[in-house]
């Protein structure tokens, strides 16, 4: 059960982290922190609707030892080969997470219409390559809904604007939104022509690798472990979501990236290395590193020194029936609906 959003702010707080709180309208909020550079939520008053985190003891810790995996939304690097394993062919046993990125040391300026988080770090390449002096800086604001207030499922959006930015004469480096969610949903990718997943590790259900109708339609749960990639050329313009549907009330969060030519993403597939970057990924975890799903996003080059990834994300929430009826599709297909 993710933490309600009090029990959250106090714990950030009592370590000293900076929060601000964004206001996305009907009672939604987000929850930005200095802690590893996140966001947390949405919240739908003090309810996280389709948040993961540690339970509060859990929690606690991580931040009282500096670890890495405190749920929410959060920014990496991509490639990830040059910074996160030093053996492609041992990833999990040889993964690791550089503390300048992640914990990090994060700056949170509130501003008149979002916040800014911005990080200064000096990132130690796992891939032999020089240490990279880097900047990364993620604006985030509230996006306006339409629909009336009180009527219907609520809505809310923000809009985050992310930059990492190097050395001209240094391989390109890009941003990489990882998302974590809680089991039980569904992730769900528009599909572009004949497009195929790929299997990282793990076995993802088959589902995961095929897209039927137009649509990969990802079941996350119970049980797992898997990793999957898609090309930047099989993805369409419907992004990446992730619903819940329980028998009475349903969440929904998609993700809608500005996606680049294939040439401007510097991760390529694992078992293509000839093929265009990647612009998507999935990730289920059985307890290996916690118990969640992840939905991943790579930012693309968009100068010789700078690497960009600008996406919307929308949330709906409401009885599950009153979803549905928002568009033509069947309760159990809720993700597809459009929320712009």
């Amino acid at each position: 059960m993710p933490l309600a959003r009090t029990e959250l702010i106090g714990c950030l707080e009592d370590h000293g982290f900076h929060v601000v709180l964004l206001d996305l309208g009907q009672g939604l909020t987000l929850v930005a922190t200095t802690a590893g550079g996140r966001i947390f939520g949405p919240y739908l008053d003090d309810l996280d609707i389709l948040g993961w985190t540690p339970a509060l003891t859990e929690f606690d810790a991580a931040l009282g030892s500096g670890q890495w995996n405190i749920g929410g939304e959060r920014i990496w690097l991509a490639p990830e080969r040059m910074f996160n394993f030093t053996d492609p062919q041992a990833m999990l046993e040889t993964y690791r997470v550089d503390p300048a990125l992640d914990p990090g040391t994060w700056q949170l300026q509130a501003e008149a219409d979002g916040m800014v988080l911005s990080a200064r770090m000096i990132v130690n390449r796992t891939d032999g390559g020089a240490d990279m002096d880097l900047m990364i800086s993620r604006r985030v604001v509230p996006l306006a809904v339409s629909g009336a207030s009180g009527i219907g499922p609520i809505r809310g959006g923000y809009r985050q604007s992310i930059t990492v930015e190097g050395d001209p004469e240094g391989p390109p480096v890009v941003p990489w939104l990882i998302r974590q969610v809680p089991l039980g949903g569904q992730a769900r990718l528009s599909a572009k022509g004949s497009g195929a997943g790929q299997c990282v590790f793990g076995d993802p259900p088959p589902e995961a690798l095929s897209p039927m109708d137009g649509q990969w339609c990802v079941p996350f749960g119970p049980r797992g472990f898997f990793k999957t990639t898609y090309a930047r050329q099989s993805l369409g313009h419907g992004g990446l979501s992730y619903a819940m549907a329980g028998s009475s009330m349903a969440s929904v969060l998609e993700f809608r990236p500005s996606l680049a030519a294939p040439r401007d993403y510097p991760e390529t597939l694992p078992r293509d290395p000839g093929g265009p970057g990647q612009a998507a990924a999935l990730f289920r975890d059985d307890g290996r590193f916690g118990t969640y799903g992840e939905l991943e996003m790579y930012g693309h080059r968009s100068g010789p020194a700078e690497g960009r990834l600008a996406v919307d994300a929308q949330v709906l929430h409401g009885e599950t029936a009153a979803v549905c009826g928002m568009g033509t599709v069947q309760a159990s297909d809720i993700s597809s609906i459009p929320i712009s």
